[in-house]
């Protein structure tokens, strides 16, 4: 499944390093924007999503970025 993320809390990033950084290492929250899925609007974190494809998009959703989220160990 790829779904596509938007920062939340009216953060955003201008490069893709930095959306990524926040999604994978910081733990920050994404929201769901993929009207297909009926979790659309709800926040996510990369705990949530171990395993899956997610596209970030970033720079007032301008540009978007293709991130395999990894599992965690432990």
């Amino acid at each position: 499944m790829t779904m596509t993320l938007i920062p939340a809390y009216g953060r955003d990033f201008k490069f893709a390093k930095d959306a990524i950084k926040s999604f994978l290492e910081d733990g920050q929250d994404w929201i769901i924007n993929d009207f297909s899925s009926h979790w659309d609007g709800k926040p996510v974190g990369s705990a949530d999503l171990a395993g899956e494809t997610i596209k970030l998009r970033f720079c007032e959703n301008r540009k978007v970025c293709v991130v395999n989220v990894p599992y965690k160990k432990g």
